[in-house]
């Protein structure tokens, strides 16, 4: 494989990688932030989504996209957050759908006690069935 090409593949990989990392830190946080601290599942989803942003720009930065010459983390962080709160702007609706769903699977199921029965895993599958 030529060496361009094997570059690619590899940072495609780690691109990869981070998502679902993302993502499942996204989906711990909100676990943990409501099933088991108690808080308000609307705040609970967006303090999630900020915990995930931050650990993904972090891997992003220091380990899918490293060279030489980053320059420094402030003007890309702001970067992040300006497009970040353009995507949540845009994904309002989208956003607002997945909390009644979330609302729709615990009051079906009986509330945070039955997120924390069924665990994480539970949650996901309902939430993606619902």
């Amino acid at each position: 494989m030529p060496q361009a090409r094997r570059a690619f593949a590899l940072q495609f990989g780690r691109f990869a990688v981070v998502g679902l990392a993302n993502t499942a830190t996204t989906y711990i946080a909100m676990w943990l932030f409501h099933a088991k601290l108690g808080i308000d599942v609307e705040v609970a989803g967006r303090s999630a989504y900020v915990v995930g942003a931050i650990q993904g720009f972090l891997l992003s930065r220091y380990w899918t996209f490293t060279h030489a010459g980053q320059g420094a983390v402030a003007p890309q962080a702001l970067g992040f957050i300006g497009i970040g709160l353009v995507d949540r702007a845009g994904s309002h609706t989208q956003h607002g759908h997945a909390l009644q769903h979330g609302r729709h699977f615990l009051q079906r199921r009986g509330g945070a006690e039955a997120v924390q029965a069924q665990g994480l895993a539970g949650l996901d599958h309902r939430l993606a069935v619902a």
